[in-house]
């Protein structure tokens, strides 16, 4: 019992029908997608028909005793298709075995549960971790299969099982592997194309709906400054339908007093590769939008021009705020330089890092002389009202800083080098804070010149001292019912301290009637509306 010429053509027949597996494989990829869960099911059914007509197609070695190419079928089926199809394929199989019947029948149904069984456990735990040496893994897997076909053979009785093994080892050892390699690699290259090809379709509908759903505007430009392409954020930015835009120039769209310009920086462009530029475009209800343009060239392999790729975004808001800013900047920036009230700006170390026109001449000092200078620093001649010498530590500035809180008006007396003299001045100072923090970046102070009102201040001071006469000034009392009742000194002069032998510091604040009870010598008298006695009106 031995395989002849015409045995193995029939098997070399039976390797040939298995390529129409990989018909059926393609043709399930091309379902719609509603029917893609259905795949495995109808894969199921269609490789249960290729199996049935091979099995009708087999080669016999003695009545009831046939082979074919199920095995490779079915153990590729595990491998490739997964459960589903090998469950269905195999009891297909199972069935269409038990109705040709025969001595081999119980053989034919453990190659096919043994085959199933090996071609899913190859699928799930040795073909994922020999994916990179997968011909050689589908080959051992193949010559496994073939063996276990052998040893269901011993299920045959003795000495025809011998017999079938002598007469089938060789083809099924050597044939068979090579069948199934040819088959599984065949199928594995199809479904990796496949997969290739879904993932090229999925990569091109997200980088679609991210072309046609991006925040910004996006065109596409021929050599000619044509478009070529556009998304739907270009539209909508514009107003435009795509196909009022595709094929039209692009200079159509353009403010007209920019279009010269971009005539000429479109070459530019082409030149260099990339541009930014800013300009206004022209809604399709005439309004103009400005634009923020920034493009890259696409070169071909030989570097030759194919396209612009090129995004575009609405500043028009920002640009209106700029130029609200601009105006804003331009009017506090005149205040600032013309304002008569002197402004300096340190920093939080002290160090004067601003300071207006009015600043340099109420101190007689330029920026130059004075940037980077703290209130330590020597060049400064400042003193109290009281003519006592002013330290740093003093200057209103410094103890804002210091207070974290606005201080002031304190009066100082700077000397100024060019009139030669001091110039008394009223400074409040204002530390500056950066959103949520507690310590200050930065203090100002403004400051005004008062030397005219602290001269006559002082030249008040002097006369009122210098009378002859006594001199005092009084607050009137009031009762409840705003009758004057009595009066509450001042101010005296030194003339009113020799007379009475009061000074400011034991009258002041004084009702005047108590006053005059502790010197009654003077037969001073309250008559409700005034003072009177026997010695002169004081």
């Amino acid at each position: 019992m031995m395989m002849g010429k015409a045995e193995l053509l029939t098997l070399f027949n039976n390797i040939a029908l298995l390529l129409i597996m990989s018909v059926a494989y393609e043709a399930t990829n091309l379902l719609p997608k509603k029917l893609q869960r259905w795949a495995p099911w109808i894969n199921g059914v269609v490789l249960s028909g290729i199996c049935v007509v091979i099995m009708n197609l087999p080669f016999t070695l003695m009545p009831g005793l046939v082979y074919d190419t199920r095995s490779i079928l079915i153990s590729v089926t595990g491998l490739v298709f997964g459960l589903i199809p090998t469950i269905l394929t195999s009891i297909t199989a199972i069935l269409f075995r038990i109705h040709i019947g025969g001595i081999g029948t119980m053989t034919g149904i453990a190659v096919i549960l043994s085959s199933a069984c090996i071609g899913l456990l190859w699928r799930y735990l040795v073909y994922p971790k020999t994916r990179r040496w997968r011909f050689l893994s589908v080959f051992f897997m193949g010559l496994i299969v073939h063996v276990a076909m052998l040893a269901c053979t011993l299920i045959l009785p003795y000495p025809e099982s011998v017999s079938v093994i002598r007469a089938v080892a060789l083809p099924v050892l050597t044939i068979y592997p090579v069948g199934s390699i040819l088959l599984s690699v065949l199928l594995i290259r199809q479904r990796e194309y496949r997969e290739v090809q879904d993932q090229l379709a999925q990569t091109k509908e997200r980088f679609q709906s991210l072309f046609e759903k991006a925040p910004l505007g996006y065109q596409s430009l021929d050599v000619d400054g044509k478009f070529l392409e556009v998304n739907q954020q270009w539209l909508n930015l514009l107003g435009y339908s795509r196909e009022e835009v595709i094929g039209r120039w692009f200079g159509d769209f353009v403010a007209p007093e920019y279009r010269d310009a971009f005539r000429g920086r479109f070459s530019l462009f082409q030149k260099l590769g990339y541009i930014h530029s800013e300009f206004e475009m022209i809604h399709k209800n005439g309004k103009l939008v400005f634009i923020a343009f920034d493009g890259r060239v696409g070169y071909g392999s030989n570097g030759e021009f194919l396209q612009s790729h090129c995004i575009l975004k609405d500043i028009s808001s920002e640009v209106k705020m700029s130029q609200e800013l601009r105006v804003s900047e331009e009017k506090y920036r005149r205040l600032y330089e013309t304002m008569a009230l002197g402004v300096v700006y340190q920093a939080k170390n002290g160090a004067i890092i601003s300071m207006n026109p009015a600043a340099e001449q109420i101190l007689g000092r330029t920026f130059e002389e004075l940037a980077g200078r703290t209130s330590e620093s020597h060049i400064w001649n400042i003193i109290k009202e009281d003519g006592s010498i002013a330290t740093g530590s003093d200057h209103p500035s410094m103890i804002a800083l210091k207070a974290r809180k606005p201080f002031g008006p304190v009066v100082f007396g700077v000397h100024n080098p060019k009139v030669a003299d001091y110039v008394w001045i009223s400074i409040n100072a204002v530390p500056l804070f950066h959103p949520n923090e507690a310590e200050p970046y930065q203090v100002y102070t403004t400051f005004q010149d008062i030397t005219a009102e602290h001269k006559a201040k002082q030249s008040y001071y002097l006369l009122f001292q210098e009378m002859v006469d006594a001199f005092a000034l009084h607050e009137i009392i009031c009762d409840a019912s705003g009758k004057p009742v009595d009066y509450r000194f001042l101010a005296v002069n030194s003339a009113f301290e020799k007379m009475t032998g009061f000074s400011l510091k034991t009258s002041s604040a004084r009702p005047f009637w108590r006053f005059c009870l502790a010197r009654r010598h003077f037969g001073l008298k309250p008559t409700g509306g005034c003072v009177d006695g026997r010695t002169d009106t004081v």
